[in-house]
């Protein structure tokens, strides 16, 4: 993944949903919804239909696939700041008033071969659509670990992503902050809303999309605002 956020150019991951086309215009109303969600990475999306390559995955006949920014841009953004973060846990955090409060689970990346984000979703666990509309429910979120050292450049980068369209950042801690009450490390901490969000309504919905995470890599030119889609 080469995705460079100073010029906005190079491969993106993406989080890929495989739905049936005769619910393309309901997926296209809820995912426009989306679009107000305050935990968002990004607005942008990419959309290819049956026969159609999306990254190196051909959509099957009868589907279309549509690609949403995975968290892991993040990643990918501080290694090329010299940043080396570590996956620690994927949770489901609580929203009250659109603030986060608190985790309710959190599982470990350890000893996984499966997404523990996309586990939750899977498993019924969310309400990423309440959280929408009423300003309360349950979101992914991801917690990465860093060098506190690092502080200063993470929140540098994260202040130009921002500036490049970026969201969904819940907190960066210092390794002496207790909030959220995550397990004691000597590290500093990113917790960011897992890209899975964007299109956690699908499921929600029961729309069964069939979601492959972080397989699928996107030129950046290629993703566009939803409502540009048609």
């Amino acid at each position: 993944c080469n995705f460079d956020l100073y010029s906005l150019k190079g491969l993106v991951p993406t989080n890929l949903a495989i739905i049936n086309k005769d619910k393309f215009d309901a997926v296209i109303d809820v995912l426009v919804q989306m679009g107000k969600f305050p935990f968002l990475i990004s607005d942008l999306v990419a959309v290819s239909d049956e026969g159609e390559t999306l990254g190196n995955l051909k959509i099957a006949e009868g589907k279309f696939g549509i690609a949403t920014v995975s968290n892991t841009i993040y990643d990918v953004i501080l290694r090329f700041a010299g940043v080396s973060v570590t996956p620690e846990f994927a949770g489901l955090l609580n929203c009250r008033r659109y603030e986060p409060q608190g985790f309710t689970e959190l599982i470990s990346y350890r000893g996984t071969t499966l997404s523990p984000g996309w586990l939750f979703l899977k498993s019924g666990l969310t309400s990423v659509l309440k959280c929408l509309k009423t300003g309360y429910g349950k979101i992914i979120t991801a917690v990465r670990s860093f060098s506190k050292y690092a502080l200063d450049t993470v929140r540098s980068e994260i202040k130009i992503a921002k500036l490049k369209g970026f969201g969904g950042i819940v907190g960066i801690l210092h390794p002496s902050s207790r909030q959220f009450s995550l397990p004691l490390r000597n590290r500093a901490r990113l917790i960011v809303s897992a890209g899975l969000n964007h299109i956690a309504p699908l499921q929600e919905l029961g729309f069964n999309p069939e979601i492959r995470v972080n397989e699928v890599f996107v030129e950046f030119s290629e993703l566009k605002k939803v409502d540009k889609v048609y």
